[in-house]
């Protein structure tokens, strides 16, 4: 239960309607975004960022998702948890593979390229001071372009923020 006043399913208008509206109804709206939905401009912000994200370049539709999930599973951030392995289970991702990304991400089936990106990921959220040259190099040599790793940065990050604002609104 949040102590400010949000937009639900039920409630919800305009802009946050229509986001709201492509989340399948088998999956409950996450706390984080109930949160954000206090704040029309941030709301409008995370709208944009989540619209990037499912039509990036060159991450697949998992990769954002298997981020946030990874990294919240570390956190222990049930909201994330939840709403991301909902989204990768939708996407075809089982219980195994989940359980290989939440420990170790390099035992999971996704591509090579991609297991290099979420321990990139990984390392990035929590042990930032491992990350060195020699490291982007490497996932460059992959095929990961720089503003890919910012990309993936910038997921494994948001974990974190959303965690903060969830633990802050929440009763």
């Amino acid at each position: 239960m949040l102590m400010i006043d949000h937009l639900t399913r039920e409630n919800a208008t305009g802009m946050v309607k229509d986001f709201y509206s492509r989340i399948p109804e088998a999956i409950e709206i996450p706390a984080p975004m109930l949160v954000m939905s206090a704040s029309g401009g941030l709301f409008e912000k995370l709208a944009g960022t989540m619209g990037y994200f499912a039509t990036h370049e060159s991450f697949e539709p998992h990769l954002p998702a298997a981020i946030r999930y990874m990294v919240a599973c570390h956190k222990n951030y049930p909201a994330c948890i939840d709403f991301n392995g909902q989204l990768l289970r939708a996407m075809g991702v089982d219980a195994d593979e989940l359980a290989n990304l939440a420990t170790d991400p390099l035992k999971t089936d996704f591509a090579p390229k991609e297991r290099a990106l979420l321990a990139f990921a990984k390392t990035a959220a929590i042990a930032p001071e491992k990350i060195n040259k020699d490291t982007i190099e490497a996932l460059k040599a992959e095929g990961w372009k720089e503003s890919d790793l910012v990309d993936a940065v910038y997921q494994a990050g948001a974990v974190s923020v959303t965690q903060a604002m969830t633990d802050t609104f929440s009763v």
